[in-house]
């Protein structure tokens, strides 16, 4: 699974959770490239971001931080928006459709909580803004290399596709020295 790290990282977070159900629940997986921010009509990829949704901000877990009384008018302050999305560290678009679908929020009110600025709101409220800046560039987690070596060590793939996946992990596989990073 390669994820972009030129997206927020909340929005990461969120694509990792959508690519665990694909990897482990859906019955046959396929490569794919995800389109972040686009809400899909295909069921599968509905069933993902439900999965996603669900594993990231669990409803019970929500309405925990939630006060009793935006609960009870189910009229979510900004202050609580922001405290939720740092908490379970997603995207304000991803909250905002949670919400949305445990029946905490109206459509109508979604769609006017995501016209306020996010890193503006935050900062207003005096939140960092990490998570609503692009993250893990370099970061490597797993064995992705290994099993890109091994598919060309095994002939399943040609050598400018091996060079091509080392390049997606920042490491030149042309180069030649000691101290370069080629293999």
């Amino acid at each position: 699974m390669l994820i972009n790290s030129n997206q927020p990282r909340g929005r990461q977070h969120f694509t990792i959770a959508h690519e665990l159900y694909h990897l482990y629940i859906e019955k046959k997986p396929t490569p794919h490239k995800c389109n972040p921010g686009c809400v899909s009509k295909d069921p599968i990829e509905q069933c993902a971001d439900m999965f996603a949704s669900s594993l990231l901000m669990p409803e019970g877990g929500i309405c925990q931080l939630i006060p009793e009384m935006e609960l009870k008018t189910k009229n979510i302050s900004m202050a609580t928006v922001l405290k939720l999305e740092h908490y379970f560290s997603v995207s304000r678009s991803a909250l905002l459709y949670r919400l949305q679908n445990i029946g905490l929020i109206t459509e109508s009110t979604r769609s006017q909580l995501a016209e306020i600025k996010v890193k503006y709101s935050a900062k207003c409220f005096g939140y960092d803004t990490a998570l609503y800046e692009p993250a893990n560039e370099g970061l490597v987690i797993g064995d992705f290399g290994e099993k890109a070596r091994k598919l060309f060590e095994q002939e399943k793939i040609s050598e400018g596709h091996y060079i091509e996946l080392l390049h997606k992990i920042n490491i030149n596989g042309t180069q030649e020295n000691e101290d370069s990073t080629r293999c």
